[in-house]
């Protein structure tokens, strides 16, 4: 197989339908500009969740001597917890985000 011969789809041809959800794999981000509240929006929310992260991250003390030692010989599950958590975290707000998708 020679690299001339990959079909590669253009991102182009994914758009028609006009509909865009990050969870739809396949489906590119469409072309239209974002408004100005819409991005300072999304800076607040994505700078809210990373204060809370980090405030969470601190009060666990997971970054300490003990707690790591702890984890390494299977005595304290704090880092397991919290990295556990955060995936569930994670995707229970891909979900939410793909059952209320806006329709565009």
């Amino acid at each position: 197989m020679t690299p001339d011969s990959i079909d590669v789809e253009t991102p182009a041809s994914n758009t028609s339908e006009g509909k865009y959800c990050a969870c739809d794999p396949g489906v590119d981000s469409p072309a239209e500009p974002t408004s100005l509240l819409s991005t300072v929006t999304s800076w607040a929310v994505a700078s809210c969740a990373g204060f809370v992260w980090g405030v969470v991250f601190e009060k666990s003390r997971v970054f300490e001597i003990r707690a790591i030692r702890g984890q390494m010989v299977f005595e304290r599950w704090v880092m397991l917890k919290l990295f556990m958590a955060a995936m569930g975290t994670s995707a229970l707000s891909i979900a939410l985000v793909c059952v209320f998708k806006r329709e565009r």
